[in-house]
């Protein structure tokens, strides 16, 4: 689905990740906590996905971490640059699943042989594409429900 610019919820199911085909709330950036408890509420949404909408901006933590401490699924993606934002008590957090967004257009050039190499200081982490789940963002992300 295409999220215009100016949507802040919408939800839909899940195509990627931990909670693949869970009914979830799109959140796009910071929302109020009250506001998204009224749509939890109206619509039976037990996983949150903060930070949709092209990997919106996240900067008010507590409101995840709020939500994962009441039970719900939650989960917070962020570009690879804004990681080292992200405070200890959500990184420490099992209940918060982090997604952290790579973005390469030429990455459709390799075969499912080829690897995605990730390293920090001490570390390094490599996975074939063909270990790697997929999703085609046309015919996947179609049917979700504007909320506003």
């Amino acid at each position: 689905m295409v999220v215009k610019k100016n949507t802040n919820f919408w939800i839909g199911t899940e195509v990627e990740g931990r909670y693949k085909g869970a009914t979830t709330l799109f959140i796009r950036g910071d929302q109020d906590k009250h506001e998204i408890e009224s749509i939890i509420i109206d619509n039976f949404i037990l996983h949150l996905y903060f930070g949709a909408g092209n990997q919106s901006k996240i900067t008010n933590f507590k409101t995840p971490s709020y939500f994962s401490y009441e039970g719900f699924l939650v989960t917070i993606e962020v570009y690879e640059e804004e990681l080292k934002n992200i405070p200890a008590y959500i990184l420490n957090d099992d209940n918060i699943y982090i997604v952290v967004t790579f973005k390469n257009k030429y990455l459709s050039k390799l075969k499912c042989t080829d690897a995605i190499k990730v390293e920090d200081d001490k570390r390094v982490w490599v996975s074939s594409l063909e270990c790697m789940s997929k999703t085609f963002k046309k015919s996947a992300y179609k049917g979700d429900k504007i909320i506003q």
